[in-house]
């Protein structure tokens, strides 16, 4: 729901049309001004002039003469019979409904059409639909498909079907104008011809049906096709009708994201139908054939994580946040500024009209300069506003006037050749700075040789965050990393590098930009500081988010709604301009690595002989697994290379190939070394010894007891660590050999090294300085430590720099998984744990992500059942269809806070065959894991968080 209050912004274009919204003609005397907003529709207008038998210049006279229900709309956008029936307060009252609507409704997330829900709208994109828009956003949105103005409408179903809509002018009025209704489906679950066959009352036009079902079809719990059961879901959720929802509204905006199912039928079953004590495959090969269920899997769940999005999106508690707010004058003697003839900093805000919010850019940089010498520039682009020449007598400002208006990439360009400091800082004129924001932008780039560009924490006069850098997909669009999040939230409380960073406030290093400022290709704006960013990259240096330097940026979109749809026009084309430029650097940019813990155990060793008898090999335990309760998958059977023997390097080449096919990259193998003493070290050795198999790996230190109960703890302990600075320089020496291997993973040119437990290393800083100097001493550039976020590193959520590491790796399901409460048929001797695996993925989502540096992980199940049959974890709902979804998940939050090289993600596992954990396939379920993940590739570009993503 918006948030409302008394202190809250009305739009200018409310401001100019308020009047005494009591009386039954409030609004008369600001019509002509209506007349003039891009709402009115003078095409409309004149053919309904033409019906009345009217000259348009009387059109005033005649429209307030009709009785307040027979009042024509003058819009697109609105329905007045419609918001009558709707809200019988407003047509009780004698209100204009029209002008109510424009006036007031907007801001009180009303439902203007039937087709467009206001409160909806305002839940969905909150950034978009706050008190400080103007209705005319309505326009933009349902123009450019950026989201569905009502549940009601799935625009990719529709666009699927609709050539005309995909060429533009939105669905909406693909259905209001030119009769989409009566040619397309507007959504799967509706189908208007079974509708009008079941119910002899619908009207007989499929817009009309559509219209009927809508306002009284789906509130009384008619149902419109075979596909949704509306009987079923209402006393399926009894809480549905408690508050006062349609079943099919309610499952289409909050259900489905819920996790609900639509009908009986396509309520997931267990995946055993099996005797317990038995093989569950044949019951599980039964159950996941079934396409419809992996559908609504897969549907259910994607559809959770997004409105656990939402959720997060609306708690948030907005609040007018700006350091400057001047609506009754403008105070300019008081604006001055102390400019420097030798700056080391040059602001620069280009300006087109807008004397105010200017005003207020210029006042925050007095309130909160920069301690370095500086130089302000105003760059006018020939503004018509006259009241701009006030700044040119502003002291300390350099105001420079264009002779004619060049638009805003023409502007900069003319503007940066005269500027006289090393470092450039671009500021939009409808930004405020916030205090230090000036400084910390400028150490962060001046700091460091290496960065070239950097932008600061972009927030919205509201306090959300607009942007915390952003990223550029392969197809050019653009995304802004933590949209409409809190400012505490995190994932945007972490500097990092980026694609790049929004215009609107970005400090550059001048020798990092060859040539103009601005490509002119992209004039007169648009993709144009996308475009500079690739430039700075492409010419070897970074470009960094500085989360502790905050700018406050207004939100232009909704101010100049005419002027956002000729944005949004050109934005597409320099979008393409951009793509042809870039295709092959953003094809690169987008890729993210994949690699899959792998266990070396398949293989017998002297100790386990000893311990577990001879030839004892992970195998066992997974051969003699059973099922312990209803539903539950045991064993787990290899199928393509078989219960294979490590010893044997080939199985290694095989494993690879086969995991390359699927997109992943390599391999992060188990290293075990106790105080020097290695053990299952046979497969990487034999490797090593054989440079023409293909197999890119890099270590993970094992760096846990072992123990008879395989919980790494110190109850019957079989091998224990050693911890002293001598195992330490052992370790790091080994490490280092295996490094020079051609095949060895690297990060940025470093290799990377993993530990599983870094909290039980006594001193860890003095650990990792130990590695560090180990490869700084064999000639590398250095090498990236990271560290496995399992066990107790879950929990204590310590920052990687604070133990000497320059990362960390998710590792689920440690720490996370829900336990499942639902109660089944389970063998006597049973005392084990279940976990439901779609609710430990929500859990995951809600946990979020972190504020410093750590890789995401998946897991596709888990069931360690084979190593402890009757007190081992399992996880109950695992599937491929949902592992799809949840990666489709942490690809996206890899890509969102990692760039280069450090876009990973971390399988768990390829191999651990008796922890049920195995991306290898196994008899029941084949390919079908490494299928989900190679589908999520795709998933996660095709699928935004919320409607359509806006092009920059």
């Amino acid at each position: 729901m918006m948030q409302r209050g008394a202190a809250a912004r009305i739009s200018s274009f409310a401001r100019r049309l308020l009047g005494k919204a009591s009386r039954p003609e409030a609004g008369r005397e600001h019509f002509s001004a209506f007349k003039t907003s891009p709402l009115f529709d003078s095409v409309l207008a004149a053919q309904l002039a033409k019906t009345a038998g009217i000259a348009f210049d009387t059109l005033d006279n005649w429209y307030w003469s009709l009785p307040a229900d027979k009042r024509p709309s003058f819009s697109p956008i609105f329905d007045p019979a419609y918001y009558g029936l709707k809200y019988p307060d407003i047509a009780a009252s004698g209100i204009d409904r029209q002008m109510h609507y424009f006036l007031h409704g907007f801001h009180e997330a009303r439902s203007p059409h039937p087709l467009i829900d206001g409160e909806f709208l305002g839940q969905a994109r909150p950034d978009l639909f706050n008190q400080s828009a103007d209705p005319s956003v309505l326009l933009l949105v349902a123009e450019n498909d950026i989201l569905p103005t009502s549940p009601y409408i799935d625009i990719d179903h529709y666009l699927a079907q609709s050539d005309r809509a995909r060429k533009g002018g939105g669905v909406f009025f693909d259905l209001v104008e030119h009769g989409g209704a009566e040619q397309f489906s507007v959504n799967p679950f509706i189908d208007l011809d079974a509708y009008r066959q079941h119910y002899p009352d619908v009207p007989r036009g499929d817009y009309d049906a559509l219209v009927h079902f809508i306002t009284v079809g789906d509130p009384e719990g008619r149902e419109a096709g075979d596909l949704f059961d509306s009987r079923w879901y209402a006393g399926a959720f009894p809480d549905v009708a408690r508050a006062g929802f349609a079943p099919l509204y309610h499952f289409l905006r909050f259900g489905r994201f819920e996790g609900r199912s639509y009908r009986r039928t396509a309520r997931t079953k267990a995946p055993s139908s099996v005797a317990l004590g038995t093989s569950s495959i044949q019951g599980l090969r039964a159950t996941t054939e079934s396409q419809n269920e992996t559908t609504t899997e897969y549907d259910n769940l994607t559809g959770a994580l997004t409105h656990i999005r939402r959720q997060k999106v609306e708690a948030v508690k907005e609040r007018d946040v700006r350091v400057a707010n001047f609506e009754d004058g403008l105070p300019f003697n008081d604006l001055a500024f102390q400019s420097s003839p030798a700056p080391r900093l040059s602001i620069v805000v280009p300006a087109y009209n807008g004397v105010r919010e200017t005003f207020e850019c210029l006042w925050s940089v007095m309130k909160a300069p920069p301690s370095a010498p500086y130089e302000l520039v105003l760059a006018d682009d020939a503004s018509p506003d006259e009241a701009m020449l006030a700044f040119g007598a502003v002291p300390g400002l350099t105001y420079i006037r264009q002779e004619k208006n060049l638009g805003f990439l023409r502007n900069c360009n003319s503007v940066f050749e005269h500027l006289k400091a090393p470092f450039i800082l671009l500021l939009n004129s409808d930004t405020q700075v916030l205090p230090g924001a000036l400084d910390s932008l400028l150490d962060e780039v001046a700091d460091d040789p290496t960065v070239g560009a950097a932008g600061p924490m972009i927030i919205y006069p509201n306090g959300r965050v607009q942007e915390a850098g952003c990223i550029v997909n392969d197809d050019g669009s653009t995304e802004m990393v933590g949209l409409a999040m809190p400012q505490s939230d995190p994932v945007v409380l972490r500097s990092r590098d980026v694609d790049y960073c929004s215009g609107a406030a970005l400090l550059l290093r001048r020798q990092a930009v060859k040539g103009p400022l601005f490509d002119e290709d992209y004039a007169p704006a648009y993709c144009e500081d996308v475009d500079l960013c690739l430039r700075i990259s492409q010419a070897g240096y970074r470009i960094r988010y500085r989360h502790t330097a905050r700018v406050i940026h207004h939100l232009s979109l909704s101010t100049r709604p005419e002027d956002e749809q000729k944005r949004v026009q050109l934005s597409y084309s320099n979008q393409q301009k951009m793509l042809e430029k870039w295709s092959f650097d953003l094809a690169k940019r987008n890729e993210v690595r994949v690699f899959a813990f792998y266990l070396p155990q398949f293989h017998p060793i002297p100790e386990n002989d000893l311990w577990w008898g001879k030839g004892f090999t992970e195998w066992r335990n997974v051969a003699k697994a059973t099922p312990k309760y209803d539903g539950h998958y045991q064993p787990h059977i290899p199928s393509d290379l078989g219960f294979y023997d490590l010893r044997m390097p080939e199985i290694m080449g095989e494993q690879f190939a086969l995991a390359r096919g699927y997109g992943v990259e390599g391999f992060c193998v188990y290293h075990y070394d106790f105080g020097g003493r290695r053990i299952l070290s046979k497969p990487i050795e034999n490797l090593l010894a054989r440079p023409e198999i293909e197999f890119p790996f890099f270590i993970c230190w094992a760096n846990e007891n072992w123990t008879k109960h395989w919980d790494g703890g110190s109850k019957e302990m079989l091998l224990e660590q050693d911890y002293s600075e001598a195992s330490a320089v052992r370790l790091a020496a080994d490490a280092v050999r295996m490094a020079k291997d051609a095949r060895y993973i690297t990060v940025n040119g470093k290799p990377m090294v993993a530990v599983y437990r870094p909290l039980l290393i006594p001193d860890p800083n003095a650990f990792a300085a130990t590695v560090r100097a180990a490869f700084e001493q064999a000639g590398f550039s250095g090498v990236h430590l990271v560290y496995v976020e399992s066990m107790e590193a879950i929990h204590a959520k310590r920052s990687p720099a604070d133990l000497g590491f320059d990362a960390c790796i998710e590792f689920p399901p440690q720490g996370v998984g829900v336990p499942n409460l639902e109660p089944t048929s389970a063998l006597p001797e049973w005392n084990g744990s279940r976990y439901d695996y779609p609710e430990t993925i929500k859990n995951i989502a809600v946990r979020g992500g972190a504020s410093y540096p750590r890789y995401p992980g998946v897991f596709m199940s888990w069931d360690n059942t084979a190593r402890q049959p009757n007190k081992g974890a399992s996880f109950d709902g695992a599937s491929p269809a949902r592992f799809q979804a949840y990666c489709e998940l942490k690809l996206a939050e890899a890509k969102a806070h990692h760039v280069g090289d450090e876009r990973m993600m971390f399988v768990n596992a390829w191999n651990e065959w008796a922890e049920g954990a195995h991306l290898e396939p196994d008899l029941a379920y084949g390919h079908r894991w490494l299928e989900s993940l190679r589908r999520a590739f795709a998933g996660a570009k095709a699928r935004p968080a919320t409607g359509r993503q806006q092009r920059s």
